[in-house]
């Protein structure tokens, strides 16, 4: 009997070993903490791999990894474009190496495009990233989307919550089919942001626990500081958000970064994302992606918006602003935060990087001058503003 039982043991063991193996690392929320005072989270968004994707995407994923050595990744959406379940395995298997060869936690949220428009379903993509060690879940499988949750970080001893993450479901196109555009932030979503941000806080001893939000699409109230509002509409002459009207031209003095094409969020928010936010009081900024060619971080009402662009090497992206979203945060100071955008023609120019030698990627001449001038316009943008604007 007791050499059954032992047999048993083994081959179950056996088995677990052997699943870490195949898929990378087993998935432990219960492992995030503070490593050294910091804790570091690398975004990549807008990845959209395909059958015919290059592999210069996952080279400067692997890159940006290995120099920055984060303590957690997201996936902000639009992840894989696919057809078929089996297809969206092989490509989600291929996108999760550069995190799980190197032991490195990741979370992922869903875009607009990665059910491939209802012919694969999100929750069937859940269960592929999470036999592939991924940290998400659907905390409430009862409420809009699939794949809302929260991450809470621990301090360094592991004693007690000190920051938290939330990751939700920003939807596709809007339910309404006879209104254009993107979908928004539920109503079950939201009362099960605050709900969870309440039980949060009773943990934590009545302190309210500061936190990141990350979602593929951008709140419309960014457009309230990108661009000056207009009196009237003029059609396609401007961008009509919330109710308003905003001129196409930016209002250089709104934001730092690039915004390179009118960010496209959706029409309007009944249900006030952005009021729960400031009700609840624990989140500083918000992530998206969505957006390829824009990375900007601007401030609503107390919230910074941060819009970090594609790190796929398509049509649909800038060699000016190209790469991932560094987050570092500390644990002696956790109500602020610091952002970097990590630019992959920044990656492409270090001596040892092999980005320039990956099919599909640009030319180490052309990374020179993306990165030169990319510099140059953000050295300008920081003079018009601490001149006209004093900031």
């Amino acid at each position: 009997m007791k050499i059954k039982k032992a047999v048993a043991f083994l081959l179950t063991a056996a088995i677990l070993l052997s699943a870490v193996s195949i898929y990378g690392f087993a998935a432990d929320r219960e492992s995030l903490k503070f490593n050294g005072g910091e804790f570091r989270i690398m975004v990549f968004t807008d990845i959209h791999e395909s059958k015919e994707s290059s592999g210069c995407a996952r080279q400067i994923m692997s890159e940006a990894l290995d120099k920055y050595s984060p303590d957690l990744v997201v996936l902000l959406g639009d992840n894989t474009t696919a057809e078929t379940l089996e297809e969206h395995e092989t490509l989600i298997k291929r996108i999760t190496e550069p995190m799980t060869s190197r032991n490195i936690p990741y979370a992922a949220v869903f875009g607009n495009h990665d059910d491939s428009q209802g012919k694969v379903s999100k929750e069937e993509l859940l269960k592929i990233y999470q036999k592939y060690g991924c940290l998400s879940y659907d905390a409430d499988p009862a409420i809009y989307g699939c794949g809302n949750f929260n991450l809470p970080i621990m301090s360094s001893d592991g004693a007690k919550p000190v920051f938290n993450l939330w990751f939700l479901d920003s939807g596709s196109d809007n339910p309404d089919k006879t209104v254009r555009g993107y979908d928004y932030i539920s109503a079950d979503q939201i009362a099960w942001y605050k709900e969870t941000a309440v039980k949060l806080k009773e943990e934590n001893g009545g302190k309210t626990v500061p936190a990141l939000s990350f979602q593929h699409i951008i709140i419309p109230e960014v457009y309230d500081v990108l661009y000056p509002e207009l009196p009237i509409s003029l059609g396609k002459a401007t961008s009509n958000y919330n109710g308003k009207s905003y001129s196409l031209i930016p209002f250089f003095g709104g934001y730092s970064g690039f915004v390179f094409e009118p960010p496209q969020p959706p029409l309007g928010d009944p249900n006030g994302e952005l009021s729960a936010w400031k009700e609840v009081g624990d989140v500083m900024a918000s992530f998206s992606g969505h957006d390829h060619v824009n990375s900007f971080e601007a401030n609503v009402d107390g919230v910074d918006i941060v819009c970090i662009p594609t790190v796929h090497n398509n049509k649909y992206s800038s060699n000016l602003n190209r790469g991932a979203g560094l987050i570092t945060i500390k644990e002696d100071s956790p109500n602020s935060y610091d952002y970097k955008l990590v630019r992959a023609s920044d990656l492409a120019l270090e001596k040892q990087s092999k980005i320039c030698e990956t099919e599909g990627s640009t030319g180490k001449f052309v990374y020179y001058l993306a990165s030169g001038f990319a510099d140059a316009c953000l050295i300008f943008q920081k003079l018009i503003n601490k001149i006209i604007y004093r900031f």
